[in-house]
């Protein structure tokens, strides 16, 4: 994955990537609902920097810049009881006890409840 924090200040608490598979149950109409959460955790992306104490700073403080771009991997273990079937994958970044999300992400596609939609993944025995 690629991240990169363009906001204007670190996430300063462990908060962890979550995922999301969803999907409908077509027999009763059911959701399933299963969520992952992963070993990465986001307080070490930092937003870009700028110079400090120059003339043109005190006279208009500048927005930061985006940071570096962060490249990361994670996994999780599907459990046995996973049904195959067709699911939404989705992302977001949870508490550092719990699976609700704590951060909105600069992407459009946020959920009602938070949650990032990112892809279709089909699950297969």
């Amino acid at each position: 994955m690629k991240w990169q924090n363009i906001g204007s200040a670190p996430c300063y608490r462990p908060y962890r990537l979550a995922y999301r598979l969803s999907a409908s149950n077509s027999s009763n109409s059911d959701k399933v609902q299963r969520v992952f959460v992963g070993s990465v955790t986001v307080d070490r992306w930092l937003p870009g920097e700028i110079e400090l104490f120059t003339e043109a700073f005190f006279r208009q403080p500048a927005d930061l810049p985006p940071g570096a771009v962060v490249e990361t991997a994670d996994s999780i273990q599907l459990p046995d009881d996973l049904a195959p079937g067709s699911y939404t994958l989705s992302v977001a970044v949870v508490g550092e006890k719990d699976s609700e999300p704590v951060v909105q992400l600069g992407i459009k596609g946020r959920s009602p409840d938070g949650w990032y939609p990112l892809s279709k993944v089909t699950i297969a025995r």
